[in-house]
């Protein structure tokens, strides 16, 4: 029996090294987990310095490059609205340099704190969310940077953050200002939530502001709700437009999230006949765009025949297009034929040729024309092409060879290329 208790003694003697040993490690583990990620990034960020000091330091003078030239800006600012704000987002930084320099200045400089971290809330590392956490208190007594945390919180969230938040946030807070962080995680992830959480919000939202949309706050509610559940909320929204107060609204949060629906567009097409002229002028070419992006394959003909009419009015009568500034019947034709480019239909090809090289047309929108002409591959492009460098001014013959050389790719490379050959032959 001695002998056997001598041996488990001799046994533990040997052990103890090497159970301390283990336990040292398994301590020094939880450490390394325990530790605050400030911690952790400020430790990799010494050791990025103590490895490329050259590149630590070079990107440091890039963003003190930015941040002296924003100074100089702002202090000799005398524009009515506020000056720009640095931003160093586009250097493309690790995470642990922001965090390292940051520490570098107080709350106080606002546009260098500023710069930093909506770097930090949009880097692609992950760690970026965990990290704002941990300046919350710091920022919350900052009255500057009190009111930019619900921005940079959700700036930095990711859907899965921002789905653990709502809830707790829905539960929390029964007043929702705009400004709040759950309006704006809402906003931004509005068409990614679940649909248990789309309910919950949708519900906690309409509580809050049970009325229709007005100016202001109403209309960016009601834009909200459109966007969490469409269906149920262009059901909802349609009582409100025969209120005085929020028919302009309605027709806005429509026609900002339209898409096909046949209820709207039959809804649409009576509003048009009924509405007085004084309403048309405030909210018909709202109606008209509404009524387009509801039924795109029955109303583009009569869009294009709408825009057509108009053109042949202001070549016809030129006073017309002279007598307002901005005049109705040029701007609807602008935002008529923009709301024609971005349905991106095949069908509509034909006319925006004929449109191209219209004088009553805009400049912006006839080059638009001709990015889109780009993008869908038309056949016929160096014919465009070869006319428009033939015919327009030289500042926008510039701006084509400039896209094509930048932004076109190789179809619309060759295309400008082909163009200026049919004018060399041309002019033999």
């Amino acid at each position: 029996m001695k002998k056997t208790l001598t041996l488990y003694g001799i046994f533990f003697i040997i052990s103890l090294p090497i159970l301390s040993s283990f336990f040292s490690v398994f301590a020094m583990q939880n450490n390394l987990q325990e530790k605050n990620i400030n911690t952790q990034l400020l430790e990799e960020a010494q050791k990025l310095k103590a490895s490329n000091i050259e590149t630590w330091e070079s990107n440091v003078r890039k963003v003190e490059k930015i941040l002296s030239e924003n100074f100089e800006i702002r202090q000799h600012w005398k524009n009515r609205g506020a000056p720009p704000l640095p931003s160093i987002e586009h250097l493309n930084l690790s995470l642990a340099f922001l965090t390292y320099q940051l520490q570098n200045y107080p709350l106080t400089d606002f546009p260098s704190c500023y710069a930093y971290l909506t770097a930090i809330a949009k880097n692609p590392d992950r760690r970026r969310i965990e990290l704002l956490e941990t300046y919350i208190t710091k920022l919350e007594q900052d009255k500057n940077f009190s009111s930019q945390i619900p921005h940079l919180m959700t700036s930095a969230a990711d859907i899965e953050w921002a789905s653990q938040q709502i809830p707790i946030l829905i539960e929390k807070e029964k007043y929702i200002s705009t400004y709040s962080l759950l309006f704006n995680l809402l906003d931004r992830f509005a068409k990614e939530l679940p649909q248990s959480l789309c309910l919950a919000a949708y519900n906690h939202i309409h509580h809050y502001w049970p009325k229709g949309p007005t100016n202001g706050d109403g209309e960016r509610y009601w834009d909200l709700l459109i966007r969490i559940d469409p269906k149920r909320a262009r059901h909802e929204i349609l009582p409100y437009f025969n209120q005085i107060e929020c028919d302009l609204y309605v027709v806005r949060v429509l026609e900002k999230n339209a898409s096909p629906s046949e209820e709207i567009a039959q809804i649409t097409r009576k509003w048009l006949t009924t509405i007085k002229k004084h309403e048309y002028e405030l909210y018909g070419t709202n109606l008209r765009i509404l009524l387009l992006k509801s039924a795109p394959k029955t109303e583009l003909t009569n869009t294009i025949n709408l825009i057509n009419n108009h053109l042949k009015r202001l070549k016809t009568n030129p006073k017309i297009k002279k007598s307002f500034y901005p005049n109705p019947i040029q701007k609807e034709v602008d935002d008529l034929l923009e709301s024609i480019l971005q349905l991106d239909l095949d069908e509509s090809v034909e006319s925006l040729v004929n449109w191209v090289h219209q004088e009553n047309i805009t400049d912006i929108l006839r080059f638009h024309i001709i990015e889109w002409l780009v993008k869908h591959q038309y056949k016929q492009l160096p014919v465009v092409l070869a006319r428009w460098l033939k015919k327009e001014p030289e500042y926008l013959q510039n701006w084509v060879r400039s896209a094509a050389k930048q932004q076109w790719g190789k179809f619309g490379q060759e295309a400008l290329q082909k163009a200026e050959k049919l004018i060399s032959e041309q002019q033999k």
